[in-house]
């Protein structure tokens, strides 16, 4: 009796939590449109039109595949946190809108394919476990996007890109957060072997889109330490991904 009393509270509390995260999403929300008009694109000396149109190309499929994780997200979750994840479904669609028209503002249409595309191409593996999707969209990707933002905002000073990170970057930490709910029920049914699979793929495929970046951007983004010092970088994500239950850090470093 105790221990169903107990996980009912639990189910409530987690109800309330998804629950308090759609009211917020629904409250809000922005429209792209409106967030852009009257900006205007401004570049530094340093940085071409054709390099720019790129990074922001880049920066829209990043976008796109949150959206599509997101949407793949829909068939394993509760039915309690459906109102979030929809609501982080409508966030990803506006980023998407958003980072489009971010793009037409620069005058090039953004390019698919190349280095980045084919590293996010696992998150449409049809075999990819669920809690595979939303550790990388959830946790791995929206951190990333965090940092990723932020950097560019600061070191392009573009008023339209400032402004589209800073709306953007708002939505990002609800969407980890709705992530670090859901995992728990992911991650229960997996056994050892299962969470280190993931953990692997994970690594691989977080190398694969940091190596993309490197070669199209490294020489030219002004953060500190060197880009291409994976090992180190990761060491943060991998703590990520102990901290949220994945495995422990001993399985990590046996990995």
């Amino acid at each position: 009796m105790a221990l169903s009393h107990k996980a009912d509270s639990v189910r409530v509390g987690s109800a309330r939590r998804y629950g308090a995260l759609a009211r917020i999403g629904a409250r809000r929300a922005w429209d792209p449109g409106e967030l852009l008009d009257g900006l205007r694109p401004r570049r530094p000396f340093w940085l071409s039109q054709k390099r720019h149109a790129r990074l922001a190309g880049q920066l829209l499929l990043g976008e796109r595949a949150a959206l599509a994780a997101a949407i793949r997200l829909r068939a394993h979750v509760e039915s309690d946190a459906l109102g979030a994840l929809d609501a982080q479904i409508a966030d990803e669609a506006r980023h998407v809108a958003a980072q489009t028209r971010y793009c037409e503002m620069l005058g090039e249409a953004p390019k698919g394919g190349g280095a980045l595309a084919e590293a996010l191409d696992f998150l449409a593996a049809p075999d990819l476990a669920p809690a595979a999707v939303a550790l990388a969209n959830n946790l791995l990707l929206e951190e990333e996007a965090l940092h990723l933002h932020r950097t560019l905002a600061n070191a392009i000073g573009c008023p339209a890109l400032d402004a589209l990170a800073r709306a953007i970057d708002r939505d990002e930490h609800r969407h980890v957060l709705f992530g670090r709910l859901i995992l728990p029920g992911l991650l229960a049914p997996l056994d050892a072997d299962e969470r280190v699979g993931i953990y692997r793929l994970l690594r691989r495929a977080w190398l694969g889109c940091a190596r993309a970046v490197v070669a199209e951007h490294g020489g030219m983004l002004p953060v500190a330490g060197r880009l291409d010092d994976f090992e180190t970088r990761w060491a943060w994500r991998r703590d990520l991904l102990v901290a949220a239950g994945l495995l422990t850090r001993a399985q990590a470093a046996a990995a």
